[in-house]
Protein backbone atom coordinates (compact mmCIF):
# COMPACT_ATOMS: atom_id res chain seq x y z
CA UNK A 1 0.00 0.00 0.00
CA UNK A 2 0.97 3.60 -0.50
CA UNK A 3 -1.25 5.28 2.03
CA UNK A 4 -2.13 5.09 5.41
CA UNK A 5 -5.38 4.82 7.28
CA UNK A 6 -5.41 5.37 11.34
CA UNK A 7 -8.42 4.22 13.03
CA UNK A 8 -9.85 6.02 15.49
CA UNK A 9 -8.82 6.51 19.23
CA UNK A 10 -9.87 4.51 21.96
CA UNK A 11 -11.36 5.88 24.77
CA UNK A 12 -12.73 4.75 28.00
CA UNK A 13 -16.68 2.93 27.87
CA UNK A 14 -15.14 1.96 24.28
CA UNK A 15 -15.99 -1.78 23.60
CA UNK A 16 -12.97 -4.26 23.16
CA UNK A 17 -13.32 -7.47 20.65
CA UNK A 18 -11.02 -10.22 22.13
CA UNK A 19 -9.54 -12.85 19.64
CA UNK A 20 -7.73 -15.78 19.91
CA UNK A 21 -5.73 -16.10 16.75
CA UNK A 22 -3.13 -19.13 17.87
CA UNK A 23 -2.51 -20.66 21.12
CA UNK A 24 -5.93 -21.95 23.03
CA UNK A 25 -6.57 -20.70 26.35
CA UNK A 26 -5.63 -23.73 28.78
CA UNK A 27 -7.16 -24.93 31.56
CA UNK A 28 -4.41 -23.99 33.55
CA UNK A 29 -3.69 -20.43 31.70
CA UNK A 30 -7.82 -19.46 32.51
CA UNK A 31 -7.15 -17.15 35.04
CA UNK A 32 -4.95 -15.37 33.11
CA UNK A 33 -7.72 -14.66 30.83
CA UNK A 34 -10.25 -13.90 33.24
CA UNK A 35 -7.94 -11.53 35.38
CA UNK A 36 -7.16 -10.13 32.31
CA UNK A 37 -10.49 -9.10 30.96
CA UNK A 38 -11.04 -8.42 34.00
CA UNK A 39 -8.50 -5.94 34.73
CA UNK A 40 -9.88 -4.16 30.84
CA UNK A 41 -13.30 -3.95 32.63
CA UNK A 42 -12.28 -2.24 35.97
CA UNK A 43 -10.42 0.49 33.98
CA UNK A 44 -13.61 1.38 32.10
CA UNK A 45 -13.91 -0.36 28.69
CA UNK A 46 -16.66 -3.06 27.72
CA UNK A 47 -15.37 -6.47 26.22
CA UNK A 48 -16.74 -8.99 23.55
CA UNK A 49 -14.99 -11.99 23.20
CA UNK A 50 -15.12 -14.22 20.00
CA UNK A 51 -17.31 -16.75 19.26
CA UNK A 52 -14.18 -19.29 19.01
CA UNK A 53 -11.55 -17.58 21.27
CA UNK A 54 -12.29 -19.68 24.45
CA UNK A 55 -12.32 -22.98 22.55
CA UNK A 56 -9.53 -25.31 23.69
CA UNK A 57 -9.34 -28.35 21.55
CA UNK A 58 -6.48 -29.75 23.40
CA UNK A 59 -3.94 -28.71 20.38
CA UNK A 60 -2.08 -26.14 19.14
CA UNK A 61 -4.47 -23.54 17.58
CA UNK A 62 -7.63 -22.70 19.14
CA UNK A 63 -9.47 -23.71 16.22
CA UNK A 64 -9.43 -24.19 12.84
CA UNK A 65 -7.65 -21.12 10.31
CA UNK A 66 -11.54 -20.36 8.85
CA UNK A 67 -13.03 -19.71 12.32
CA UNK A 68 -9.99 -17.99 13.57
CA UNK A 69 -10.35 -15.54 11.28
CA UNK A 70 -14.23 -15.38 11.13
CA UNK A 71 -13.54 -14.02 14.63
CA UNK A 72 -11.42 -10.81 13.38
CA UNK A 73 -13.44 -10.37 10.32
CA UNK A 74 -16.70 -10.49 12.32
CA UNK A 75 -14.87 -8.02 14.68
CA UNK A 76 -14.35 -5.31 12.30
CA UNK A 77 -17.50 -5.96 10.71
CA UNK A 78 -19.43 -5.11 14.36
CA UNK A 79 -19.65 -1.06 14.90
CA UNK A 80 -19.63 -1.27 19.11
CA UNK A 81 -15.87 -2.57 18.69
CA UNK A 82 -13.75 0.22 18.44
CA UNK A 83 -10.29 -1.98 19.63
CA UNK A 84 -9.21 -5.56 18.95
CA UNK A 85 -6.23 -7.41 21.09
CA UNK A 86 -5.08 -11.11 21.38
CA UNK A 87 -5.55 -13.31 23.97
CA UNK A 88 -2.09 -14.20 23.49
CA UNK A 89 0.34 -15.40 21.17
CA UNK A 90 1.57 -18.80 20.33
CA UNK A 91 1.33 -20.66 16.93
CA UNK A 92 0.52 -20.53 13.26
CA UNK A 93 -1.51 -17.32 13.05
CA UNK A 94 0.05 -17.27 9.57
CA UNK A 95 -2.92 -19.93 8.54
CA UNK A 96 -5.78 -17.33 8.70
CA UNK A 97 -4.21 -14.69 6.54
CA UNK A 98 -5.89 -16.00 3.54
CA UNK A 99 -9.05 -15.79 5.00
CA UNK A 100 -9.12 -12.18 6.53
CA UNK A 101 -11.45 -10.38 4.61
CA UNK A 102 -9.10 -7.29 3.67
CA UNK A 103 -11.87 -5.08 1.88
CA UNK A 104 -14.29 -5.44 4.81
CA UNK A 105 -11.10 -4.35 7.63
CA UNK A 106 -10.53 -1.33 4.89
CA UNK A 107 -14.24 -0.39 5.21
CA UNK A 108 -13.78 -0.56 9.10
CA UNK A 109 -10.67 0.59 9.98
CA UNK A 110 -9.86 -0.08 13.91
CA UNK A 111 -7.46 -0.42 16.58
CA UNK A 112 -5.57 -4.21 16.05
CA UNK A 113 -3.34 -4.90 18.61
CA UNK A 114 -0.72 -8.14 18.47
CA UNK A 115 2.61 -9.41 19.69
CA UNK A 116 4.68 -12.60 19.10
CA UNK A 117 3.04 -15.11 16.43
CA UNK A 118 -0.09 -12.30 15.63
CA UNK A 119 3.23 -10.35 13.89
CA UNK A 120 1.99 -12.10 10.88
CA UNK A 121 -1.54 -10.66 11.23
CA UNK A 122 -0.49 -6.67 12.05
CA UNK A 123 1.97 -7.08 9.22
CA UNK A 124 -0.35 -8.68 6.89
CA UNK A 125 -3.67 -6.15 7.40
CA UNK A 126 -0.88 -3.00 7.32
CA UNK A 127 0.29 -4.81 3.82
CA UNK A 128 -2.99 -5.42 2.58
CA UNK A 129 -4.89 -2.00 3.56
CA UNK A 130 -2.70 0.78 4.43
CA UNK A 131 -4.51 0.11 8.01
CA UNK A 132 -2.09 1.01 11.04
CA UNK A 133 -1.77 -1.92 13.29
CA UNK A 134 -0.09 -2.01 16.76
CA UNK A 135 2.62 -4.39 17.84
CA UNK A 136 1.71 -4.52 21.76
CA UNK A 137 0.29 -5.99 25.19
CA UNK A 138 -2.03 -9.10 25.16
CA UNK A 139 -4.85 -10.20 27.23
CA UNK A 140 -3.16 -12.73 28.85
CA UNK A 141 0.48 -12.22 29.09
CA UNK A 142 -0.03 -8.44 29.88
CA UNK A 143 -3.25 -7.42 31.76
CA UNK A 144 -3.95 -11.13 32.68
CA UNK A 145 -0.40 -10.89 34.50
CA UNK A 146 -0.50 -7.67 36.81
CA UNK A 147 0.21 -4.82 33.24
CA UNK A 148 3.26 -3.05 34.25
CA UNK A 149 3.06 0.85 34.58
CA UNK A 150 5.58 1.71 31.71
CA UNK A 151 3.48 -0.94 29.31
CA UNK A 152 0.47 0.79 29.96
CA UNK A 153 1.60 4.23 29.70
CA UNK A 154 2.78 3.25 26.43
CA UNK A 155 -0.40 1.79 25.14
CA UNK A 156 -2.44 4.74 26.26
CA UNK A 157 0.09 6.77 24.28
CA UNK A 158 -0.53 4.74 21.29
CA UNK A 159 -4.01 4.08 20.85
CA UNK A 160 -5.79 6.46 23.24
CA UNK A 161 -4.24 10.17 21.85
CA UNK A 162 -4.26 11.10 18.69
CA UNK A 163 -1.22 13.44 18.76
CA UNK A 164 2.89 10.92 18.39
CA UNK A 165 3.94 9.25 20.93
CA UNK A 166 7.08 11.11 20.61
CA UNK A 167 10.43 10.15 22.38
CA UNK A 168 10.54 6.80 24.03
CA UNK A 169 11.82 7.01 27.34
CA UNK A 170 15.00 4.56 27.97
CA UNK A 171 13.65 2.37 30.37
CA UNK A 172 16.59 -0.80 30.16
CA UNK A 173 19.96 -0.27 29.07
CA UNK A 174 20.09 0.59 25.42
CA UNK A 175 23.17 -0.14 23.39
CA UNK A 176 24.63 1.89 20.54
CA UNK A 177 25.68 -0.98 17.74
CA UNK A 178 25.94 1.44 15.09
CA UNK A 179 25.86 4.82 15.34
CA UNK A 180 23.78 7.19 13.00
CA UNK A 181 20.85 9.24 12.67
CA UNK A 182 17.70 8.40 10.51
CA UNK A 183 13.74 8.73 9.77
CA UNK A 184 11.82 5.82 8.10
CA UNK A 185 8.88 3.78 8.22
CA UNK A 186 7.99 1.61 11.54
CA UNK A 187 7.72 -2.02 10.38
CA UNK A 188 8.34 -5.08 12.13
CA UNK A 189 7.57 -7.79 15.13
CA UNK A 190 8.36 -11.08 15.74
CA UNK A 191 11.80 -11.80 13.95
CA UNK A 192 10.83 -15.68 13.40
CA UNK A 193 7.48 -15.05 12.30
CA UNK A 194 8.82 -12.07 9.78
CA UNK A 195 11.04 -14.38 8.18
CA UNK A 196 7.81 -16.86 7.53
CA UNK A 197 6.03 -13.39 5.29
CA UNK A 198 9.14 -13.45 3.38
CA UNK A 199 7.84 -14.35 -0.34
CA UNK A 200 4.34 -14.26 0.21
CA UNK A 201 2.02 -11.59 -0.54
CA UNK A 202 1.89 -10.35 3.01
CA UNK A 203 5.69 -9.61 2.92
CA UNK A 204 6.12 -5.57 4.21
CA UNK A 205 7.32 -3.26 1.81
CA UNK A 206 11.36 -3.14 3.06
CA UNK A 207 11.88 0.43 1.10
CA UNK A 208 12.82 3.53 3.63
CA UNK A 209 11.96 1.51 6.83
CA UNK A 210 12.71 1.11 10.57
CA UNK A 211 12.94 -2.40 10.90
CA UNK A 212 12.25 -3.63 14.88
CA UNK A 213 12.66 -7.16 15.95
CA UNK A 214 12.27 -9.26 19.01
CA UNK A 215 12.96 -12.33 19.90
CA UNK A 216 12.05 -15.44 22.32
CA UNK A 217 13.99 -18.80 22.83
CA UNK A 218 16.00 -18.28 19.73
CA UNK A 219 19.83 -18.90 20.24
CA UNK A 220 22.60 -16.16 18.43
CA UNK A 221 23.43 -18.34 16.06
CA UNK A 222 19.70 -19.20 14.94
CA UNK A 223 19.55 -14.87 14.84
CA UNK A 224 22.44 -15.08 12.97
CA UNK A 225 21.18 -17.56 10.23
CA UNK A 226 17.75 -15.32 10.60
CA UNK A 227 19.56 -11.91 10.04
CA UNK A 228 21.82 -13.10 6.71
CA UNK A 229 18.01 -14.40 5.31
CA UNK A 230 17.02 -11.32 5.24
CA UNK A 231 20.75 -9.61 4.13
CA UNK A 232 21.30 -12.04 1.17
CA UNK A 233 17.58 -10.61 0.17
CA UNK A 234 18.92 -7.11 -0.15
CA UNK A 235 16.68 -6.27 2.58
CA UNK A 236 19.24 -4.42 4.72
CA UNK A 237 20.00 -2.22 1.47
CA UNK A 238 16.71 -0.78 2.05
CA UNK A 239 16.03 0.16 5.22
CA UNK A 240 16.93 3.33 7.02
CA UNK A 241 17.45 1.70 10.73
CA UNK A 242 17.08 -1.08 12.92
CA UNK A 243 15.50 -1.35 16.85
CA UNK A 244 16.67 -4.58 18.13
CA UNK A 245 14.17 -5.18 21.10
CA UNK A 246 13.84 -7.87 23.89
CA UNK A 247 15.64 -11.02 23.00
CA UNK A 248 13.87 -12.92 26.35
CA UNK A 249 15.76 -16.43 26.69
CA UNK A 250 18.08 -15.96 23.93
CA UNK A 251 21.47 -17.12 25.44
CA UNK A 252 23.87 -19.21 23.99
CA UNK A 253 23.10 -22.63 25.19
CA UNK A 254 24.32 -25.45 22.64
CA UNK A 255 28.32 -24.09 22.05
CA UNK A 256 30.53 -23.53 24.99
CA UNK A 257 31.52 -20.27 22.97
CA UNK A 258 29.04 -17.89 24.53
CA UNK A 259 28.58 -15.95 21.29
CA UNK A 260 26.29 -12.75 22.20
CA UNK A 261 23.07 -11.21 20.11
CA UNK A 262 25.06 -7.87 19.67
CA UNK A 263 28.51 -9.73 18.20
CA UNK A 264 25.51 -11.74 15.72
CA UNK A 265 23.99 -8.18 14.72
CA UNK A 266 26.82 -6.31 14.16
CA UNK A 267 28.26 -9.23 11.99
CA UNK A 268 25.77 -9.22 9.82
CA UNK A 269 25.44 -5.89 9.45
CA UNK A 270 28.65 -4.59 9.18
CA UNK A 271 28.87 -3.46 5.89
CA UNK A 272 25.62 -1.18 6.42
CA UNK A 273 25.67 2.49 7.25
CA UNK A 274 21.95 2.67 8.83
CA UNK A 275 21.85 3.24 13.15
CA UNK A 276 21.21 0.05 15.33
CA UNK A 277 19.72 0.21 19.24
CA UNK A 278 19.61 -2.50 20.93
CA UNK A 279 17.45 -3.93 24.00
CA UNK A 280 15.13 -1.23 23.39
CA UNK A 281 11.84 -1.99 25.96
CA UNK A 282 9.85 -3.78 23.26
CA UNK A 283 8.78 -7.79 22.81
CA UNK A 284 8.70 -10.71 25.02
CA UNK A 285 9.09 -8.65 28.02
CA UNK A 286 6.52 -7.14 30.86
CA UNK A 287 7.76 -4.05 29.60
CA UNK A 288 7.10 -2.90 26.36
CA UNK A 289 6.50 0.24 24.14
CA UNK A 290 3.39 -0.63 22.18
CA UNK A 291 4.45 0.52 18.26
CA UNK A 292 1.97 1.55 15.49
CA UNK A 293 3.35 -0.56 12.80
CA UNK A 294 3.13 1.87 9.51
CA UNK A 295 3.98 5.00 11.47
CA UNK A 296 7.00 7.65 10.88
CA UNK A 297 9.99 7.18 13.09
CA UNK A 298 13.26 8.45 14.00
CA UNK A 299 16.48 7.33 15.49
CA UNK A 300 19.63 9.23 16.88
CA UNK A 301 22.14 7.63 18.10
CA UNK A 302 24.22 11.00 19.26
CA UNK A 303 21.61 10.93 21.93
CA UNK A 304 20.53 7.73 22.39
CA UNK A 305 16.72 8.87 20.64
CA UNK A 306 14.00 6.83 19.26
CA UNK A 307 11.17 8.92 18.59
CA UNK A 308 8.03 8.36 16.76
CA UNK A 309 6.90 11.55 15.14
CA UNK A 310 3.65 10.31 13.94
CA UNK A 311 0.21 9.33 15.70
CA UNK A 312 -1.17 6.02 15.13
CA UNK A 313 -4.65 6.67 16.12
CA UNK A 314 -6.96 9.92 14.53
Amino acid sequence: MTYNTKPKKLEFGDTIGIITPSEPISILKKDRFEKGTAELKVRGFKIKIGKYALLNPNNYIAANDKERAEDINEMFADSEVKAILCTAGGHNSNGILPYLDYSLIEKNPKIFVGLSDPTAIINAIYKKTGLITFHGPSVMSDYGKGINRYTEEYFGKAVMYSEPIGKIKELSNWEILKGGICEGTLIGGNLTILQCLIGTEYEPDWTDTILFWEEMGVEPFNIERKLTQLKQLGIFNKIKGMIVGKCVECETKSYNNKTTIQEVVQKVCSEFKFPIIFNVDLGHTMEKITIPLGTKAKIDTKRKDFFIIESGVM
